[in-house]
């Protein structure tokens, strides 16, 4: 799953999209979620800090078949 992103002067992020999913329907949220949580280090310009979009970030969810019985 990629999703896309803005990176604010501040280093929070904003605007999630989800660019890409397969399957659809199961993990966008929890990606989008997850993605909400990031910390970055701030693009800076001239000794400021400036926002930056499409920012991309691809997920890998791995499910393990079955599980221990007990």
């Amino acid at each position: 799953m990629i999703v896309e992103l803005t990176v604010t002067p501040q280093g929070t992020v904003e605007d999630v999209r989800i660019v890409e999913a397969d399957p659809r329907g199961y993990f966008e949220r929890a990606a989008e979620q997850a993605a909400y949580k990031f910390k970055y280090k701030p693009k800076v310009v001239n000794g400021e800090p400036i926002a930056v979009d499409g920012v991309q970030y691809m997920f890998s969810f791995n499910l393990e078949e079955g599980g221990r019985r007990r």
